[in-house]
């Protein structure tokens, strides 16, 4: 061998000893990394969620009973001549569960806060 490539080769011992080092280095601080990873996302997650929690709180305020909505239809289950929306009374509220009822009679499923639109006028009543 020429000089040359036994310095070179002694440069790359020197560095697959570096490596082998470096690599154990970081190989014994990996798990924590993750740990530290994963716990970081998680508490994200949860400021997420308490921040939407809030948001959804100011915009979804409690409907009293004997108020006014209009319920909308999904488009799968009217006709095109259907109205789109058609208007409701609450007539009993329970765990956030609306139960509602309409000219002919009370509405079997309950609905959410969100699936009903509040309407300034009274044209219904529970009666």
């Amino acid at each position: 061998l020429t000089s040359q490539e036994a310095s070179d080769e002694e440069s790359l011992n020197s560095d697959g000893k570096k490596y082998e080092e470096n690599e154990s280095i970081i190989m014994k601080h990996l798990p924590e990394t993750f740990i530290k990873a994963r716990k970081e996302a998680a508490s994200g997650q949860t400021r997420a969620a308490a921040k939407m929690t809030r948001r959804t709180k100011k915009m979804l305020i409690p409907l009293q009973i004997g108020q006014n909505c209009t319920l909308r239809v999904p488009d799968v289950d009217r006709e095109p001549v259907d109205p789109r929306n058609f208007l409701v009374v609450v007539m009993a509220e329970c765990e956030g569960l609306y139960t509602v009822g309409c000219r002919e009679r009370k509405l079997a499923s309950k609905f959410t806060a969100a699936d009903l639109q509040v309407i300034s006028e009274n044209i219904l009543s529970i009666d």
